[in-house]
């Protein structure tokens, strides 16, 4: 019995009929209890919320079948988590062992919620990753991939089984790109610093202009271990930015060409103010009229051309076809 209570489990033996007859000092002080609330009574007297439960179908298989049982249990009266095994014992009886098994179960209970933290997180990068349209990737200090979402893989034209663990080289870049990105990545690395640029790339899955950059992953060393990357297609960007370059430049043409064009009837006007003097023959004053009167007709037309111009600019004008 002395070394009995000495253990650091629990032991508690039952009789036939299911009553307590031996608790160690471990059992006692875990159930917390005091000898004589349990000694000489069952166990569905004592404790009848387990009666019925998978607890009472392990005693009664250890006691009616002679075969060892285990469970895991949380005891509600004590609220702790115990791990419990019924002996059959050699008088008839059974003996039970309850391990404390609380630390462990709350340990599992913290990892389980890590994990699925943990998962959730993965679902939620996953998704985002796999949806956005621009390339997010992996790469090891040895200038293989590490990692690379669905759009980059459909770029390459590749699987991630034939993506993951190669080289630029493998997977189709030209000399060239291949020594050009695997300085970067030195550089990175040395550095610990981004690299950012932009440069025109095609492959089986289609080409364009790409602007990228590369960013350092720590390690818990704070050594870079891992470079992470981000590709966006700025092709149609670049097409936009010198669609409004040309644009911009046809607009300083045309502003050159109708500055000209207005300058030109200035000239023969400018005379014909000169010449509307009084001593100026009749003559040469209806003359200088008419030219007068030509231009100003002139410029008048321009002027309205370059007012329908803004209209049809701003939408303000309904084409009907006849």
């Amino acid at each position: 019995s002395v070394l009995l209570d000495q253990l650091p489990i629990g032991i508690a033996k039952l009789d036939r009929e299911y009553r307590y007859t031996y608790l160690n000092d471990r059992a006692l002080s875990s159930l917390k209890v005091r000898p004589e609330e349990l000694l000489g009574r069952s166990v569905w007297e004592v404790y009848p919320m387990v009666a019925g439960t998978f607890v009472e179908d392990a005693y009664r298989s250890a006691m009616e079948d002679r075969v060892v049982n285990s469970i895991e249990l949380y005891f509600e009266p004590v609220h702790n988590w115990f791990d419990v095994e019924a002996h059959p014992a050699e008088d008839g009886g059974i003996v039970v062992f309850f391990h404390d098994a609380d630390q462990r179960k709350r340990g599992e209970a913290t990892l389980s919620l890590e994990r699925e933290s943990a998962d959730r997180l993965r679902r939620y990068y996953t998704t985002i990753l796999t949806t956005t349209p621009d390339f997010a990737y992996i790469w090891g200090a040895d200038y293989t991939f590490l990692y690379a979402n669905q759009s980059l893989l459909d770029l390459y034209g590749l699987t991630e089984e034939e993506y993951v663990g190669r080289s630029f080289r493998d997977v189709g870049y030209p000399e060239w790109h291949a020594r050009m990105h695997e300085r970067e990545v030195d550089e990175v690395i040395r550095t610990g610093k981004p690299v950012r640029g932009k440069i025109p790339f095609r492959s089986k899955g289609g080409g364009g202009i790409y602007d990228y950059i590369f960013m350092p992953v720590f390690g818990p060393d704070g050594k870079v271990e891992a470079i992470a990357g981000t590709t966006r297609d700025v092709t149609a960007l670049e097409r936009s930015a010198e669609a409004l370059k040309e644009a911009d430049k046809r607009k300083d043409e045309f502003l050159a060409v109708l500055a000209h064009e207005l300058r030109n009837p200035l000239a023969p006007l400018r005379s014909g103010v000169e010449l509307l003097q009084p001593d100026t023959p009749p003559e040469v004053l209806g003359q200088a009229r008419d030219i007068m009167s030509r231009q100003v007709e002139h410029m008048v037309h321009l002027v309205d051309d370059l007012l329908d111009l803004s209209r049809v600019n701003r939408g303000a004008i309904e084409l009907r076809k006849a």
